[in-house]
């Protein structure tokens, strides 16, 4: 995903290293993003390598994808049903990851009932578009927007939300956080 690539490559304080599957990934990173990724080729241990790196305090962000990899099982935030051709987003909680972010609806979304965490943003049908979840002692975000489907790539705010998503995915403050008067 070039465009996640390069959201995580703007900022100087996030390391972006791709790893395309059937690799093993290796241990020493803070946050594992899956994302589209070809079924067939994800590896029980790539898998595996999320959940050690949840027990291990870190995270784990997964982007929806029109037929998610069934390896994924305990890492994926939802329970998808189907796609929904028209989404309209119905409602944003302010956290420090969407705070002042407009998260336009997306040409598609993958419907489903949210498992464990909470909805950040939630679609009309009351399908999670960004969800979080703390799991093990690390942390887990659902990312809903599928990356051929939705626009909000191009948006000005996407690198801003990913660099937030990361600092939060890999237990780090935020500044306004960190600056008590």
């Amino acid at each position: 995903n070039r465009f996640l690539t390069t959201a995580l490559d703007v900022s100087d304080q996030i390391e972006v290293t791709v790893e395309s599957p059937p690799t093993t990934i290796e241990a020493g990173y803070d946050v594992i993003v899956y994302s589209n990724l070809d079924p067939d080729s994800l590896l029980p241990g790539n898998v595996e390598s999320g959940a050690d790196l949840l027990s291990e305090g870190g995270g784990v962000a997964i982007q929806a994808q029109s037929e998610f990899p069934s390896q994924y099982s305990d890492l994926l935030l939802i329970d998808p049903t189907g796609t929904d051709p028209s989404p309209t987003v119905r409602s944003t909680e302010e956290t420090d990851i969407t705070r002042g972010i407009d998260f336009q609806p997306p040409d598609e979304a993958v419907t489903g009932e949210l498992q464990s965490g909470r909805a950040l943003v939630e679609l009309r049908d009351g399908s999670p578009l960004i969800a979080t979840d703390e799991r093990d002692g690390g942390r887990v975000l659902y990312y809903g927007y599928i990356e051929d489907k939705s626009s909000f790539k191009y948006n000005y705010q996407y690198p801003v939300f990913w660099k937030r998503a990361a600092f939060h995915l890999a237990g780090r403050q935020s500044l306004p956080a960190l600056n008590h008067e």
